[in-house]
């Protein structure tokens, strides 16, 4: 077998049982892969969580805590499974909360990084990619039609406004006309501007 050169880590959002997450993440991660045998696929999945109770104050923070640390442990355990490889995210919705934090908190036990990332559907706030941020390139998926993200309080607007574009310019923000939250779980734009930008 050929030595895997770069790996693929998909995590979904809240509200995503094993039954739906079967449903799509495997296939986008087919599409992610296409022809290339050098490139394995990692579908992530931390259970079905409560939109509601995650905006708790106190309950709200130590689950979101908790799922950033396990993340951050899944990708240090990736990188000594696979020696050398790129590690690249795509996240939909709460995951892009979750792997974005996993690089941007500092106050955390650990940071962890990526060679590139996806946003679809993203709910971290449109200013904080410009802060210090360990990745290589990334890549924001936004549609204004995405009411899911619009109507998320206490999370951010990038997965309907775009990111405030980093100082290093290794953040682009890429409009998908008419997309809903729900788009981006199906074939289509989302999922072949993903392919191209990781090939890229």
């Amino acid at each position: 077998m050929p030595t895997t050169t770069r790996l693929i880590v998909i995590i979904h959002g809240i509200h995503t049982s094993k039954e739906r997450a079967a449903s799509w993440m495997p296939a986008l991660g087919r599409h992610l892969k296409g022809d290339d045998t050098a490139c394995a696929v990692n579908v992530y999945t931390y259970g079905w969580r409560s939109g509601t109770a995650m905006r708790f104050p106190i309950v709200g923070w130590f689950s979101r805590r908790a799922r950033v640390k396990r993340f951050q442990r899944h990708i240090a355990k990736l990188r000594l499974l696979y020696p050398g490889a790129k590690i690249q995210v795509v996240a939909h919705s709460y995951g892009t909360w979750i792997s974005h934090y996993a690089m941007a908190k500092g106050k955390l036990e650990m940071r962890t990084w990526y060679d590139d990332i996806v946003y679809m559907g993203s709910i971290v706030h449109q200013d904080e990619y410009g802060k210090s941020v360990p990745v290589g390139r990334a890549i924001n998926l936004y549609s204004p039609d995405d009411k899911v993200v619009d109507g998320a309080p206490g999370f951010g607007e990038s997965g309907t406004v775009g990111f405030v574009p980093a100082g290093n310019g290794r953040i682009e923000n890429k409009h998908m006309s008419g997309y809903r939250h729900g788009h981006y779980l199906e074939p289509g734009l989302a999922w072949d501007t993903a392919r191209d930008f990781l090939v890229s």
